[in-house]
């Protein structure tokens, strides 16, 4: 006779109607799935570099991360930093929209897939006086030009960098 028996976490124990179960207690790995997070997932890359992400695993339990890249199409790098750490990247090919996929014990971790949009730095044309020089606590512009890209999809950083005016 089988039966499928449900449980949780706490109640896993080795007797059934009071009778011992035979083989037990059974070792039982426990996840969530919800528990993986995913921190600086762009929303846009160029073609020709890297795409990077990070992930941690180290609250989820025990378990096999998988990543898929364009439905398999394009490769996949993990760094395992320990302790369930790890930096993924990928090198766009293309200039379309590329999805990643991540699972965790071959379920869905919270927000995939990703939609990432890739575009080529050459259809691109960035100008104006603000990329030159630009004085301390005064406002700076310049223009970026993209064609046929969608600016929402876009994210531009400013970088600081420390200057000595002595």
């Amino acid at each position: 006779m089988t039966r499928n028996i449900s449980f949780r976490r706490s109640q896993g124990h080795g007797e059934l109607w009071g009778k011992k179960i035979q083989g037990s207690p059974y070792t039982v790995r426990v996840y969530d799935t919800g528990r993986v997070a995913v921190s600086d997932m762009p929303s846009s890359g160029l073609l020709g570099q890297p795409v990077v992400f990070d992930i941690d695993a180290s609250k989820a339990g025990s378990g096999n991360i998988e990543i898929m890249i364009s439905g398999g199409e394009i490769a996949c790098s993990v760094q395992n930093h320990g302790n369930y750490w790890f930096t993924a990247s990928f090198l766009p090919v293309s200039i379309e929209y590329h999805t990643i996929e991540m699972k965790f014990n071959k379920e869905h971790v919270p927000g995939s897939p990703w939609r990432i949009t890739i575009a080529d730095a050459k259809s691109m044309t960035v100008s104006g006086r603000g990329l030159e020089y630009v004085q301390v606590n005064k406002t700076a512009s310049f223009s970026i030009i993209m064609n046929n890209l969608d600016p929402k999809q876009f994210a531009v950083s400013i970088l600081e960098t420390a200057c000595n005016t002595n």
